[in-house]
């Protein structure tokens, strides 16, 4: 496979490892990403609904302008790894992770402490939702997506072929339009206007629109694009948020003579001769656990709900990120183009309670 094609999650090394304790940068698409969202629409299914930006002035609709100040120069992959650890702190934005730090001869990268926040490469804005009486909010799965832009990805498909010269262009626009798999949007639900955060309303919701199965947080890579399952000590090494992830939980097969596998991308690489392949097994068998993404799909959209006071409004955080533990995170998608619809409504009619 392309070389282009390995990387997710900020895991494709842009420049050499640095020396010990110093942290060494990874990045998708070798810092180079044309990614781009045409589209930014945020609409309301009910007239009593309203929406504003800064509190002040609600409208019935919002527009890619109304949002743009939040919307990033270039999208990274990050993760929603470790959410729980600012959930539990009643953090009033979401934190992502991206990636890891380079610490000698470390064969468990599992903790917190071992990667990076992602302080750009997401979108993050601040919004206000408002009813003129009491009401139960909800989203519309008929109306909220992430789609790729396929006519606008067709358009650059010809001028990409120097880029990807053993593809057609079709095989090109296919390439592009996965970016829709891997792209995800939260919902942080804070306080009403006057209030403080409060245990009873904060709530913290990731819808995955092209959900296909279950993403899980960590495992085994290739973070240094040489074909090969990162190793340490002749022993794989494992990354992510993972449970019970020590000596006596981790279990690894005997070394094979020759190499294992076809390296693809990050994540379907080759098991290195000579070296310990991790034994996921054995080793969840003892109690290691990797954590799974906790998202909705567009079918389970009626399982969230918030409440809305008449006339007082309620502070959310709206953000858009691509989930790099995705396994369709890839960098064939660096220059693709896609559209957003985010539909609130009233839900049950507008009754009830969380």
């Amino acid at each position: 496979m392309n070389k282009k094609r390995l990387a997710a999650f900020g895991i494709a090394i842009t420049g050499v490892m640095l020396v010990a304790s110093v942290a060494f940068t990874v990045a998708w698409y070798n810092g180079s990403s044309n990614l781009a969202v045409y589209n930014f629409d945020i609409s309301l299914g009910d007239k009593k609904l309203t929406i504003s930006t800064d509190n002040v002035n609600f409208k019935e609709n919002l527009t890619r302008d109304d949002v743009k100040d939040a919307i990033p120069e270039k999208y990274r992959p990050v993760s929603s790894a470790f959410s729980n650890e600012w959930i539990s702190q009643k953090a009033t934005l979401p934190q992502f992770t991206s990636g890891y730090n380079y610490i000698p001869e470390k064969v468990n990268m599992t903790s917190i402490d071992d990667v990076n926040n992602a302080d750009d490469g997401v979108f993050r804005k601040v919004l206000y939702l408002k009813s003129d009486s009491y009401a139960k909010v909800s989203l519309d799965a008929e109306k909220t997506y992430i789609n790729a832009d396929n006519d606008s990805n067709e358009s650059i498909s010809g001028k990409l072929k120097k880029v990807y010269p053993n593809l057609t262009k079709e095989q090109i626009v296919e390439q592009l339009n996965k970016i829709e798999n891997s792209l995800r949007f939260s919902i942080l639900v804070l306080n009403d206007d006057g209030k403080e955060v409060d245990d009873s309303e904060y709530q913290y919701t990731i819808v995955d629109p092209h959900k296909n199965g279950t993403t899980k947080l960590g495992g085994i890579l290739d973070a240094d694009g040489d074909g090969y399952y990162d190793n340490v000590n002749g022993k794989e090494v494992i990354y992510g948020e993972v449970k019970n992830a020590n000596d006596g939980t981790i279990s690894y097969k005997n070394a094979e003579a020759n190499d294992v596998g076809e390296s693809e991308n990050c994540f379907d690489s080759k098991h290195k001769a000579g070296v310990q392949a991790l034994d996921f097994e054995s080793s969840e068998s003892k109690g290691m656990e990797i954590v799974e993404e906790h998202s909705l799909s567009l079918e389970e959209l009626s399982q969230f709900t918030f409440t809305l006071q008449a006339d007082v409004s309620k502070k959310i955080v709206l953000s858009q990120y691509i989930e790099g533990w995705d396994r369709d995170s890839d960098n064939y998608t660096m220059f693709s183009r896609f559209v957003t619809s985010i539909c609130f409504k009233l839900a049950d009619g507008g009754n009830g309670g969380n």
